[in-house]
């Protein structure tokens, strides 16, 4: 598989599976289960932090299109997955991906990254 398509599909991968930890979160707290609510949303950091080590495991390319810009964002995504882990913070940990005028519906951080990387390879 091209890195560019290894690339797409380990983030959007790891995009839908941000997506479930969510609904499990939102799933515990709907139903007051406190302790699920929090691993779901520790799930889902550690996931984002262990991002750029995913990419940087694919093969080296670095003419792939996109490439640059998932390790920074990635990069980014991790560090905030970190301090929310460091911080304790849920609060942190639910609103990672979203920008403070976000809307039910609308793509996260990560799923734009996708959406951007795939229109780049499409170029």
């Amino acid at each position: 598989m091209p890195i560019s398509n290894a690339l797409t599909a380990l983030l959007d991968d790891t995009a839908k599976a941000v997506r479930t930890y969510e609904a499990e979160a939102k799933a515990a707290l709907d139903r007051d289960d406190r302790d699920a609510h929090s691993k779901a949303l520790q799930a889902k950091c550690e996931l984002l932090e262990d991002l750029p080590a995913g990419i940087d495991a694919l093969p080296a390319e670095e003419t792939t299109p996109g490439l640059a810009r998932a390790r920074k964002a990635a990069s980014s995504m991790s560090q905030r997955a970190s301090q929310a882990l460091s911080l304790n913070s849920l609060f942190y940990m639910a609103n990672l991906l979203y920008p403070d005028d976000y809307e039910e519906g609308q793509p996260n951080e990560l799923e734009r990254l996708v959406a951007a990387i795939v229109e780049t390879e499409e170029s």
